[in-house]
């Protein structure tokens, strides 16, 4: 019986030792870099995102999605369909931009939850997210890119880029919603 209390005040002091040297050795994530990764939980959790954007004087509306399609030969392939202002564009097997497809910055500003979820992530761990609140709406600098995220929560609600601002909703994805986009 002895035995095993000193045992388990031996476990005990390592487990708390451990937490101490963290606690000094590790310096404390900015704001910005826990409201990243916080943003890029919520991405990579929706599989669909509406949007929004002003593209010359053009609203274009639009969703992406990521999942399973249907493919040729009955074989389901794994991709990112981005459906924006009547036009669809899609990437399988991974993301193939075509020449005349979507770019990247497209595709940041549809809010592709497997485009933006990961590279807001790198972000957030490389610890370069800068941040500035305008009313109940942080912006989340990230390169040449501004993540716009509720103040509280850090849902992503919009990507600026230049001059170029979209507005960004997170659709929880239903098997019945899956079916009449076509995804699995």
């Amino acid at each position: 019986m002895r035995a095993l209390a000193i045992a388990a005040a031996l476990a005990a002091a390592v487990v708390l030792g451990g937490f101490g040297l963290e606690r000094i050795g590790l310096p404390r994530a900015g704001k910005g870099n826990e409201a990243a990764a916080k943003a890029a939980e919520w991405l990579l959790r929706y599989r669909l995102t509406s949007s929004s954007f002003d593209a010359g004087g053009r609203v274009l509306r639009g969703h992406c999605l990521h999942g399973w399609f249907d493919g040729p030969n009955g074989r389901d392939e794994h991709g990112t369909e981005l459906v924006l202002g009547g036009l669809t564009a899609d990437g399988r097997n991974g993301l193939a931009v075509a020449a005349r497809g979507p770019t990247l910055a497209v595709l940041e500003l549809a809010g592709c939850p497997d485009v933006l979820g990961p590279k807001v992530a790198s972000y957030a761990i490389a610890g370069t997210v800068s941040r500035a609140l305008v009313g109940n709406v942080l912006a989340l600098g990230l390169g040449r890119m501004r993540l716009l995220v509720a103040a509280h929560s850090d849902r992503p609600l919009g990507v600026a880029l230049g001059d170029v601002r979209s507005t960004l909703r997170l659709t929880p994805m239903t098997p019945a919603l899956a079916r009449r986009l076509g995804a699995g």
